[in-house]
C-alpha cells in the first residue's frame, strides 16, 4: 500500500522541477575566488527523473566554526539582556485646532548598551574559543539524504575546495553518481580518517595574514 504523504510529497517535487528536469544547477558566482581561497559552503541543484535534488554543501572548516560559535552562544544566552522595547510616538496629523493624532510610532530599547556589551563579549569568547587548543571540537565527514516539501535534500559535510565553477560541476556531478549508484554513504565512511579541528583552524588563520 502507497503511503499517501509520500506520494504527495512526490508529486509537490514533481510539480516544482516542472520545465527543468534535466542538468543541474549553479546559483553562485565565482570570478572573486581564486585558488587560494578558502571553502566555507555552497548549494547547488541536480534533476533525476523530474525531482530536484537539493546539495547543501558545507566545508567541516565552515562546520567547525558553527559549533564553536554555537557551544559559546549556549554558555552566554542565559546572560542574554532583558529586551525592554518602548513604543514612543514620532509623527502626528492634526485633526483640529488643537487636537492630533498619532500617525507614526518608533522603537527605543532602554538596554541598548547592555546588549551591545552583550554582543561584543560574545563575539569575543566565539573568536577566542575558535582558536583553544583545548575545545575538543572535531569534525569528521558525513551526509544525510531528506524528503522535503518540494525536493529531494542531501545535506553533505566533505572536505573539497570549491574555488569556481568548473570545481563546483565537478562535485555536484560527483555527488550525483554516489547518489544514483548507491554509493553516497560509503563514500562518505571512507572520509571519516580525515578530521578537522583547532590545529587545522589555526594554522589556516596564520596562513591567511
Amino acid at each position: 500500500m502507497k503511503n499517501k504523504m509520500m506520494e504527495a510529497k512526490k508529486q509537490r517535487m514533481l510539480l516544482a522541477a516542472k520545465g527543468q528536469r534535466k542538468g543541474f544547477y549553479i546559483p553562485h558566482c565565482y570570478s572573486e575566488k581564486t585558488p587560494d581561497s578558502l571553502t566555507w559552503w555552497d548549494d547547488f541543484h541536480f534533476y533525476l527523473n523530474g525531482i530536484r535534488y537539493a546539495v547543501c554543501f558545507i566545508h567541516p572548516r565552515m562546520k567547525y566554526k558553527d559549533e564553536c560559535e554555537q557551544i559559546v552562544w549556549d554558555k552566554l544566552y542565559p546572560s542574554y539582556p532583558k529586551n525592554t522595547v518602548e513604543w514612543k510616538p514620532y509623527s502626528t496629523k492634526k485633526l483640529g485646532k488643537s487636537r492630533k493624532k498619532v500617525v507614526g510610532f518608533t522603537m527605543e530599547d532602554s538596554n541598548k548598551e547592555d546588549m551591545e556589551k552583550w554582543h561584543k563579549e560574545l563575539w569575543e569568547q566565539q573568536e577566542a574559543f575558535l582558536k583553544d587548543e583545548k575545545n575538543g571540537v572535531v569534525v569528521r565527514p558525513s551526509v544525510r539524504v531528506e524528503w522535503w516539501n518540494h525536493c529531494k535534500g542531501i545535506e553533505i559535510c566533505a572536505p573539497y575546495s570549491i574555488t569556481s565553477e568548473e570545481e563546483a560541476k565537478f562535485f555536484v556531478l560527483l555527488v550525483r553518481n554516489m547518489y544514483v549508484s548507491g554509493r553516497l554513504y560509503e563514500w562518505i565512511d571512507k572520509m571519516q580518517a580525515i578530521t578537522y579541528d583547532v590545529n587545522n583552524w589555526n594554522q589556516e588563520q596564520v596562513a591567511q595574514r
